[in-house]
């Protein structure tokens, strides 16, 4: 889902199956209008990432233009049964991801304050012998921190991933234009 938001204010809301995503924006959280994107991200993709023994819950992306920073942080809050406290929160990162300690966690829900755009994995863990329950190093598949191989799926899913960065800039511009 994608938003322009104002000085208005504005919630934006994510649901899919299960889970139910909203995203609070206060009030002249931003200078200017600002188009801001939440998405789902693929499960499969950042299961690979997550430590040995942890199962994806939830995995989303929120995003807006890099030129824009609130003075506001926006309040993201994930609803789904599926989220226990023990459930842990993931911040992605170039290198993987990394555990998102500034989350909080409770049962059927994860809330964050945000400040910059943020993919998030919320994930459970199972229990796995010899899991050693610490982050990928891996590169995350969309960066170019290192080899991505030959698999299909990656590769399709760059591809998509590509052509929505290519089309979430076209509709900014088209709307910068359109202002002026």
């Amino acid at each position: 889902m994608s938003r322009t938001v104002c000085s208005t204010g504005d919630t934006l809301v994510l649901s899919s199956g299960a889970s139910d995503v909203r995203l609070v924006v206060a009030a002249d959280a931003f200078a200017e209008c600002t188009q801001i994107t939440v998405y789902g991200v693929d499960e499969s993709i950042v299961e690979q990432l997550l430590p040995d023994g942890y199962s994806v819950i939830d995995a989303l992306a929120i995003g807006w233009s890099s030129d824009a920073t609130p003075a506001v942080a926006l309040t993201v809050t994930i609803t789904d049964s599926s989220i226990a406290p023990d459930t842990t929160a993931f911040r992605t990162t170039a290198g993987g991801v990394s555990h998102a300690t500034d989350f909080n966690v409770s049962s059927g829900h994860v809330v964050a304050s945000l400040s910059r755009p943020v993919g998030i994995v919320v994930a459970g863990q199972q229990n796995v012998e010899g899991a050693t329950g610490q982050p990928s190093s891996s590169p995350l598949p969309f960066t170019d921190a290192g080899d991505v191989g030959s698999s299909p799926q990656l590769l399709l899913a760059l591809a998509l991933i590509a052509l929505g960065v290519i089309g979430f800039g076209g509709l900014i511009f088209a709307r910068r234009l359109r202002r002026r």
